[in-house]
């Protein structure tokens, strides 16, 4: 959910840049994506929650399946736009500049 929601709210470069076709036709629905993204996060927080319940009990969760829950959750994330900033975009503008020492 966060990952989706980040299609609509997140911080996408410039208009017109989109990494997918399509996607900037879903840049007047910011509300929907936010509410979305902030569902995501409540569910995630709960799934966590969870997880660190499970160590309670008397045959806890392996390490394989803690790496898998670790990929599942990540990948999404890792590929999505940044949410609620584009400071990222001027952190590797900056970077950028520093390599070439502008």
């Amino acid at each position: 959910m966060v990952a989706l929601g980040s299609l609509w709210a997140g911080a996408a470069p410039a208009r017109g840049t989109s990494p997918m076709p399509g996607l900037d036709r879903l840049r007047g629905f910011e509300g929907p994506g936010i509410v979305c993204v902030y569902a995501g996060v409540v569910v995630l927080v709960l799934a966590w929650w969870r997880l660190g319940r499970l160590f309670d009990d008397p045959d806890p969760p392996g390490r394989r399946a803690l790496l898998t829950t670790l990929a599942t959750w990540a990948t999404p994330l890792a590929i999505a736009p940044p949410l609620f900033s584009r400071d990222v975009y001027s952190y590797l503008a900056q970077g950028v500049m520093t390599s070439l020492r502008l």
